[in-house]
């Protein structure tokens, strides 16, 4: 079954200025952020946290909500771009994935 998939291109981050990856989501359909303090933020799809990211086509897996690791500061100079699974597969098993130049 086709799922949708939204892509943020080198482009689109250099002509919006998107210095971290949590501008970037906060600039991408269907997600959410909510901020722990001023280095980390967390971010949701439909109310479910995303704790799962592929840095070219690696997985990483945060289950333990305990912990966040910094993700949304990370800067976005080193991608061309951001991808992000939505629909069931996205709920069920997709990843934000960030593709390094």
């Amino acid at each position: 079954m086709p799922q949708s998939l939204s892509i943020v291109t080198e482009q689109r981050i250099e002509d919006q200025d998107l210095q971290d990856i949590e501008e970037v989501l906060a600039n991408t359909t269907g997600i959410s952020a909510s901020r722990i303090d001023s280095n980390r933020v967390s971010f949701y799809s439909r109310g479910f946290r995303i704790n799962s990211y592929q840095y070219d086509g690696i997985p990483t897996l945060n289950t333990d909500s305990r912990w966040y690791f910094g993700e949304g500061s990370q800067n976005t100079a080193i991608y061309d771009r951001v991808e992000v699974v939505r629909g069931a597969n996205g709920l069920m098993t997709g990843a934000v994935r960030r593709r390094l130049r």
